[in-house]
């Protein structure tokens, strides 16, 4: 838990995201869970949970921000294209009317 930052660093600029807060490491039972995968993945992420997503996210290695697209398929259950989407390292950021999940991905082509 504790407040945290991307820091990103080239031969141009040094940049920092705004800070976001994690509030806990577990989900607690009874809460709201969040699960993706396949992980790793390379055209389809399934997303699955408990409550609706209101927003989603891509972050990448170097703190670029994509919104993305959840398509529903159940109430529970969602789908997330990745095929145009570069090979690498990325946080998905779930937001529910609870909480907001911060899942690790890697996409493989």
């Amino acid at each position: 838990p504790g407040e945290y930052s991307v820091l990103i660093f080239s031969t141009n600029c040094n940049k920092r995201s705004d800070p976001f807060l994690i509030t806990a490491l577990e989900d607690l039972p009874g809460r709201t869970v969040v699960k993706a995968y396949p992980n790793p993945t390379s055209e389809v992420l399934q997303v699955e949970s408990s409550l609706p997503i209101v927003t989603s996210s891509l972050m990448d290695a170097t703190g670029r921000e994509w919104k993305v697209a959840l398509d529903q398929t159940s109430p529970e259950r969602y789908k997330l294209g990745v095929s145009v989407v570069p090979s690498g390292l990325y946080i998905l950021k779930i937001a529910t009317s609870e909480k907001v999940s911060l899942l690790k991905i890697i996409i493989r082509h």
